[in-house]
């Protein structure tokens, strides 16, 4: 019969030290692939809105009005973006 005293922390090192390397493996994936943005058409008070959607991002949605907005300046959001798309990560959006 073995010594559970010395069973358990064996045991639980190991079990430490294989979700230290689940938790790497997933921050890796994390980095490497960023979460998927989903767009879908919604509606709101009979209006129709489109909702964006980006993994554990608060979701938001548009309407016709904004989008036609960002539509009319569509260059101006490109600068804006090429300008600062290096300052932006993820997890700011």
């Amino acid at each position: 019969m073995t010594d559970n005293s010395e069973l358990a922390p064996k045991a639980l090192l190991e079990r430490l030290q294989a979700l230290e390397a689940e938790n790497a493996k997933l921050k890796d994936v994390t980095i490497q692939s960023p979460a998927q943005l989903v767009v879908v058409e919604t509606e709101y008070k009979g209006h129709p809105m489109l909702e964006f959607r980006r993994g554990n991002a608060r979701p938001f949605s548009m309407g016709l009005k904004k989008l036609e907005a960002i539509q009319e300046s569509w260059e101006q959001v490109e600068a804006f973006l090429n300008k600062h798309s290096t300052a932006i990560t993820n997890e700011q959006i």
